[in-house]
């Protein structure tokens, strides 16, 4: 009996499964969001049972009402609030690494997210870029009188939530440049070729803020830049530590130091912005990463990125090295 194969055509079994045996890529990257759902949901789970053993809940409450008593009291606990904020991204790094286990079959240095010496100097850059690009595009908006702050500059508002804001970030930066970098473009590269893996894989990173407050499309377009730069950053070394170290402070400095919505999320930061105008510049309430400004700090980054990955071929890549010590 004749195939669908006889006709040039593919089976089915090939939309799915690889020469090898193992899972396509594409499928892969949707089976570690599923596996992100089901760990979430878990773990907050888990959260919300210890929190309810430790509390009085007041008797008679009806179940939605036992939930919003829960959830005010998680709102209202500073280390309550940490942990709900850092599941979704613990969630994803555990998605990823089952992901990796069982279904990839690969090492965390077969993707790029290993660490040795040389990490550490990238990593360095990362966070050094991340937080000059956004303190330049602050230092220019207030300059040109786009915003106006509620607290001088000399008079800064320090509170514990500066630290919270930094442990939140630290987990964002990490998990999602797993996901989007590391992870992605590894698995995409099988059947891609690199640069077409890194495109792929930052319209999917664009797509997953579609559903953020206040979103724009000059924010999205932004975000599949800065996409495009942290996969720059990742193939040009051959690590994910870059984008990561960029990720971080990209966001805190955005947040929690200059008090700009960071995606469209309000945070609380050392300063407070009081008014805000020239959305075209400033993005409005998607934050700067909906103006243009950030579209020429990004821009900027390929050169700053370029010259400190050795010039020379703009598309010269590294491979990740397989010495380094595990995550």
């Amino acid at each position: 009996m004749k195939t669908a194969d006889d006709y040039g055509g593919l089976s089915l079994k090939k939309l799915f499964i690889m020469g090898d045996g193992r899972l396509r890529p594409e499928w892969r990257l949707i089976v570690v969001l599923i596996l992100e759902l089901l760990i979430t949901a878990m773990l907050f789970r888990v959260l919300w049972d210890l929190t309810m053993l430790s509390l009085k809940v007041p008797p008679g409450l009806a179940p939605d009402g036992r939930l919003e008593f829960l959830m005010e009291t998680i709102a209202g606990d500073e280390l309550l609030g940490l942990a709900s904020q850092l599941i979704p991204s613990i969630a994803l790094i555990l998605a990823i690494l089952l992901a990796l286990r069982f279904i990839d079959r690969k090492s965390i240095e077969d993707i790029g997210a290993g660490f040795c010496a040389r990490d550490r100097k990238e990593l360095a850059f990362g966070l050094g870029l991340g937080a000059l690009s956004m303190t330049v595009i602050f230092a220019v908006l207030l300059a040109s009188k786009s915003i106006t702050l509620e607290n001088d500059l000399a008079h800064p508002m320090l509170s514990w939530n500066l630290a919270i804001g930094m442990v939140v970030f630290i987990f964002v930066g990490l998990s999602e440049e797993l996901y989007s970098r590391a992870y992605s473009i590894s698995a995409l590269s099988e059947i891609y070729n690199r640069w077409s893996a890194a495109i792929v894989s930052s319209v999917l990173f664009s797509l997953l803020h579609a559903g953020n407050a206040n979103v724009s499309m000059g924010g999205l377009a932004n975000v599949l830049l800065v996409g495009i730069l942290f996969a720059y950053m990742f193939l040009r070394s051959g690590s994910v530590w870059m984008p990561v170290g960029y990720h971080i402070t990209w966001n805190y400095f955005q947040g929690y130091v200059f008090g700009f919505p960071v995606s469209g999320a309000e945070v609380e930061g050392a300063y407070t912005v009081a008014a805000s105008r020239n959305d075209f510049l400033t993005g409005g309430a998607f934050g700067p990463e909906g103006g243009l400004l950030a579209t020429t700090a990004i821009l900027a980054g390929f050169y700053i990125v370029w010259r400190f990955t050795g010039g020379r071929n703009p598309w010269r890549t590294r491979e990740p090295e397989g010495d380094s010590e595990l995550l």
